[in-house]
């Protein structure tokens, strides 16, 4: 009896012992697993901080106009619906600015496509937009080009060219922001 009672003790400690590796290595999957989690997110959170910083929002104030006709209008001016918007320079922009803060206007047809392309001065120059609703991006591409595109502004050279569709009815300006 005496002989059973050992064998009983000493078959029951070996469980024990080979419970402790599985242990181990669980653990180790587990601060594996969050230490990956933990890299991924700060790739993530500086990628999406790095956008922001490198980021800037084009708001030609244009009001479009899609699927209906303005009515008494006065005082503003019809514009192309496709447009080039020169060039990056801080005081060019504010000029734009002044100058784009008299009444324009476009009248697109439903669901019409047309094309907004941003010159800029430098190569490190936009290489890609998001658009906010009803209006969406059909394509978009960085271009460079051997002469400049807009007169006076020899180094506007560079490019972001956005085909845009209209929406089926819309009144109100475009929203789109730009990134490096």
């Amino acid at each position: 009896m005496a002989r059973k009672k050992s064998a009983i003790r000493g078959s029951r400690k070996r469980p024990d012992s080979r419970r402790q590796p599985y242990g181990f290595f669980a653990v180790l999957v587990i601060a594996v697993v969050l230490l990956l989690a933990l890299l991924i997110e700060f790739s993530y959170s500086y990628s999406l901080q790095h956008m922001i910083d490198n980021s800037a929002v084009a708001n030609p104030p244009i009001r479009f106009f899609v699927g209906t006709s303005p009515v008494n209008i006065k005082g503003v001016t019809e514009v192309p619906a496709n447009q080039t918007f020169c060039p990056e320079n801080r005081t060019i922009i504010n000029e734009s600015n002044e100058a784009f803060s008299y009444g324009y206007y476009t009248e697109l047809g439903s669901n019409e496509e047309f094309t907004y392309s941003f010159a800029q001065n430098s190569s490190n120059a936009y290489s890609f937009a998001t658009i906010q609703k009803p209006f969406s991006i059909v394509s978009y591409s960085s271009v460079a080009v051997n002469s400049s595109v807009c007169a006076g502004y020899p180094n506007a050279k560079h490019l972001l060219v956005l085909r845009i569709a209209a929406p089926s009815k819309y009144i109100g300006p475009i929203y789109i922001n730009l990134y490096r």
